[in-house]
């Protein structure tokens, strides 16, 4: 029960946000503040807003007996003056949130840009790293099933957390494919495209691209049919998307 009665304890935060009419709309929904658990996102059209909102969340986390924790908390700009600067936000304690290239929010990676972006810079490095681990320990001694496997179970789902939602470009896609690339490159012990596709066809492994599009295209779907009011606003950039991937599925 505690999800749920922590999510009314904290249900004026999201209320008075979203009465000062400070934060960003959509088609006359209100998309100012995202929270999850305790992780919060403010989203506002301007600095000044921002400032404000922030004031806002203060006063009512303080009156539910919590606090800001300043030390975590950052901005990011996303639009078309993302690259001008900004004066750091001002807590009601007096300290600073300083504007930063990019941000992790739940395990993603957000960039400062002029259109929403995402960075999986991080992710590569951690699929890389948990390769390397079970390579160094079982590659040479195990099948290249059993790796493939590990592979599969173990390194794929870290590369591959969180982008059923995330914007991912075609760049993306093709720098994603290499990481896989490489990994096979090793375990094979070659150096040819071409011996990597034929592994690939006979162990019938899939592209990371082919699997994010699938991934997104179930997220999508699901997105389109559910009750929940930001998610029937923005059902229609879902269904434009869901097009574009060729697995439409209503």
């Amino acid at each position: 029960m505690s999800p749920y009665l922590f999510a009314c304890y904290v249900d004026d935060i999201i209320y008075f946000l979203q009465a000062s009419g400070l934060g960003c709309c959509y088609r006359g929904t209100p998309i100012c503040v995202i929270m999850y658990a305790d992780d919060i996102l403010l989203i506002a059209p301007s600095v000044t807003a921002l400032q404000e909102m922030l004031i806002i969340c203060e006063q009512q986390l303080s009156l539910l007996e919590m606090q800001l924790n300043a030390k975590k908390s950052v901005c990011i700009r996303i639009g078309p003056r993302y690259e001008h600067v900004c004066s750091p936000l001002i807590t009601i304690s007096g300290n600073q949130l300083n504007w930063v290239q990019s941000c992790r929010y739940l395990g993603i990676y957000l960039l400062s840009a002029r259109n929403f972006k995402c960075c999986f810079r991080n992710a590569k490095k951690s699929y890389f790293r948990s390769f390397n681990s079970i390579f160094g320990r079982v590659g040479r001694l195990a099948s290249e099933e059993v790796v493939l496997k590990l592979i599969a179970t173990k390194c794929v789902p870290i590369i591959l957390y969180g982008l059923d939602a995330c914007p991912v470009s075609a760049s993306d896609k093709h720098s994603l494919d290499f990481v896989l690339t490489r990994c096979l490159m090793k375990l094979f012990n070659t150096g040819s495209i071409n011996v990597i596709r034929e592994c690939m066809d006979m162990f019938n492994i899939k592209n990371l691209s082919d699997s994010v599009n699938i991934r997104k295209s179930v997220f999508l779907n699901r997105y389109c049919k559910s009750a929940n009011i930001v998610c029937r606003t923005f059902s229609d950039i879902a269904r434009t998307e869901i097009l574009s991937l060729g697995r439409l599925e209503f």
